[in-house]
């Protein structure tokens, strides 16, 4: 269905939403002509095509206009809001004769909107699209509620807004249960995820609980006293569904990695019954108890705002136990140092693109052919397997071949896992110097990062500042994911950094941190290039992230917002800024002798019990000088594996190496085919991961059936 043809339904929706609301004022108002409600059937018509779009910018994360033929549970919610809001403007004399003037004011502003955007980009049908788009209505309804407001104040005086207590209590338990607590819970549960600490932020988040409570008890104002009772009692059984959905209702949920999960259509079908089931209870309830449903609704929301905050109280001693300061988190950190920089002689670059799959490139080079056209001296093995599914412990293993399953701290680990390894001992004592562009210090070890030469000690913030606009995104992403129905949590879909983006609005250390964020690594090539270091031999690993989700980048690898683009073009983005990068190498002169990797951490990543397809990280190798001993052509047929990451990087910067995990993939002489291959999944189990499924891979990677699962796991230790 296409985006016009939405539009279209949207509009007769909205025309049948008010037509019922005017045919039910004639009818109870038998006196009043029909010619008289011209007016009010236009405003009437209006309220409910704004309350569908504003639904897009509340409910939807988002001032798109989403197509049907995307997300059929969308239907379902412009049904229920165009009877909730037919329902709102019968009960506010949305018809009265007053609703002319609001008509007319509402007209003129349109035609204001549509005249500016016509000016702008001088096409009508863009005009009509954006004028039509939910943010840019949202501001002329606000001012028509308002209108209603003042004539509700001017009617009945300040006699009629008195508040009672029951609807006080429905409003604290909508900002409290909605917004506050999962945020609370969220960043007490996990403060090592976040670059600001609680104190920053707590007043803000409490700031708009209450001017958000504020704003519901003024929209219970512009009701009519005695049909007061009614919206309280929907905003009270609301909030006790997505209360119920949060505590019973809610399974498996994603690891906060910005993966939208992917629930079957009858899960996502039942849920929507289960919320019907208990809005017709609570319906029915409300009516059984109508002398006595506003003591309910006080004693109700009270006690559950009060069981919530001990819930939060009891996170905060381990949250202080931590000790997490924001000075602290940027101590030490990895810089920008010298990742636009390029050795004299000979350099060795690892890229690292998050995520990217092999499969990905293959749907990337469907849609632009051209994209490895200038990595023609590239060798490609698409037959290459990860040991893990996850970053961590992914990036610290490709680095020191030493496995990982939590049984130790993250820190003891990866400070053993680097000092054993020869492969960094021999680096440090040879005459490559080295940088590490990671983005998580934590997974590096110590002694290593130190000898890194874009490595900050003691690093701190000379400006910041949060942003309330922001940290009210981040409320309402983490309060929806948690509490909406199935069918709407894949909109507000987010990771730790879309909460550090959102919140932390400007932060300025002394010297930048690296963030691994690809379009704005390659804004920086493009308007800057390369250029020659001081060094006359540098290895480089630099991890972005690429192919990772949520997308961000478009084909041309500018940063976008998220839903603008499908992932396929993150994949392109990504892989044009590597490709660039190659580019200006040659422009240096400096190409032939460098030794290139373009790999990824692990492949398509997935929230599973079991693998049910192969999963193959990208990795494509341009040998310093040009050789490659074995192989005609730029298609290998090795067996390869992260294994043989450490072995291609000694043999090519001429460093001893012990190879007794894997091969110099640039001198395999069929070593590749008598071994194999082990790739450790993530098993995810309610929403965390438990333990690691052991496949075992013979033959090629590519063919899932070539995947044994040997039934054996390796549990998690305490230190998960």
């Amino acid at each position: 269905m296409s985006l016009f043809m939405t539009l279209f339904i949207q509009v007769l929706l909205s025309a049948a939403g008010g037509a019922s609301v005017v045919a039910a004022l004639i009818s109870h108002k038998r006196q009043t002509r029909d010619a008289g409600m011209i007016y009010p059937l236009v405003l009437c018509m209006y309220f409910n095509f704004w309350g569908i779009n504003v639904s897009r910018c509340l409910l939807l994360a988002g001032g798109e206009i989403y197509a049907y033929d995307n997300d059929w549970y969308l239907f379902v919610m412009d049904v229920t809001v165009v009877c909730g809001v037919s329902a709102f403007c019968y009960y506010t004399h949305g018809a009265s004769k007053k609703g002319t003037f609001a008509c007319a004011v509402l007209l003129v502003v349109i035609a204001v909107q549509f005249t500016r955007f016509a000016i702008q980009y001088k096409n009508f049908n863009t005009a009509v699209y954006m004028t039509l788009m939910p943010k840019n209505i949202l501001l002329v309804g606000i001012i028509v509620l308002i209108y209603y407001f003042g004539i509700q104040v001017w009617e009945n005086g300040v006699k009629g807004c008195r508040l009672k207590l029951s609807e006080v209590a429905a409003a604290v338990l909508v900002s409290a249960n909605f917004f506050l607590f999962p945020t609370f819970e969220t960043l007490l549960a996990n403060a090592d995820e976040f670059e600001f600490t609680f104190g920053q932020v707590w007043w803000r988040f409490v700031g708009f609980g209450v001017l958000l409570t504020v704003s519901l008890l003024a929209a219970m104002l512009i009701f009519p006293e005695k049909k007061r009772k009614i919206f309280c009692c929907i905003v009270w059984g609301f909030s006790l569904c997505a209360y119920l959905q949060g505590m019973l209702l809610n399974g498996e949920l994603f690891l906060m990695e910005g993966k939208k999960s992917e629930w079957s259509d009858s899960l996502k079908i039942i849920n929507l019954l289960i919320w019907c089931i208990l809005a017709a209870a609570l319906f029915g309830f409300c009516l059984c108890m109508k002398k006595s449903i506003e003591k309910i609704i006080t004693g109700v929301s009270l006690a559950l705002c009060a069981m919530q905050t001990v819930g939060c109280v009891s996170l905060i001693p381990s949250y202080l136990d931590e000790g997490k300061s924001y000075e602290e988190t940027y101590r030490n950190y990895f810089s920008e140092r010298g990742i636009n920089e390029a050795a004299r002689d000979k350099n060795v670059i690892v890229f690292v693109l998050d995520t990217y799959d092999v499969d990905f490139l293959e749907q990337a080079l469907e849609k632009d052919p051209n994209i490895l056209k200038p990595l023609q001296d590239f060798i490609y093995f698409p037959d290459n397997v990860s040991q893990f599914s996850r970053t961590f412990p992914s990036i610290p293993y490709m680095l020191t071949e030493e496995m990982h399953f939590y049984e130790e701290s993250l820190g003891d680990y990866v400070d053993k896992a680097f000092e054993k390894c020869e492969f960094w001992g021999n680096l440090r004592e040879s005459d490559y110097s080295y940088y590490i562009y990671e983005e998580d210090e934590n997974i590096i070890g110590s002694a290593v990062s130190e000898g890194a030469k874009n490595f900050v000690r003691e690093g701190c913030v000379v400006d910041e500042n949060i942003s309330f606009s922001g940290c009210i995104q981040a409320m309402a992403k983490i309060g929806a994911y948690r509490l909406l129905p199935y069918a709407y949590k894949e909109y507000y879909t987010y990771t730790a950094d879309d909460i550090n983006d959102m919140i932390v609005e400007r932060k300025i250390l002394d010297v930048p941190s690296y963030e691994g964020e690809d379009s704005e690594l390659y804004r920086q090539l493009k308007e800057n290039g390369l250029t020659l270091g001081n060094d006359d031999k540098a290895f480089r690993f630099i991890h972005t992230r690429g192919a990772h989700a949520p997308y961000t980048m478009n084909a041309e690898g500018e940063r976008i917002s998220e839903g603008e683009c499908d992932p396929v073009e993150q994949y392109i983005g990504c892989m044009r800024f590597v490709c660039d990068y190659v580019t200006e190498l040659k422009r240096l002169g400096v190409y032939d002798k460098a030794t290139i990797i373009i790999t990824a951490d692990h492949g398509e990543n997935f929230v599973l019990k079991e693998l049910e397809q192969a999963t193959n990280p990208i990795l494509l190798i341009k040998p310093g000088g040009g050789y490659f001993n074995g192989i005609a052509g730029n298609v290998s047929d090795i067996r390869a594996s992260q294994n043989d990451l450490l072995p291609t990087l000694a043999a090519a910067m001429g460093l001893e190496y012990d190879k007794q995990w894997g091969i110099n993939l640039l001198d395999a002489k069929g070593q590749d085919k008598k071994r194999a291959r082990y790739h450790y999944y993530s098993v995810v189990e309610n929403g965390i991961q438990t333990k690691a499924k052991v496949y075992k891979i013979i033959g090629n990677s590519r063919d899932f059936t070539n995947w044994e699962d040997t039934g054996e796991y390796r549990e998690f230790g305490e230190f998960y």
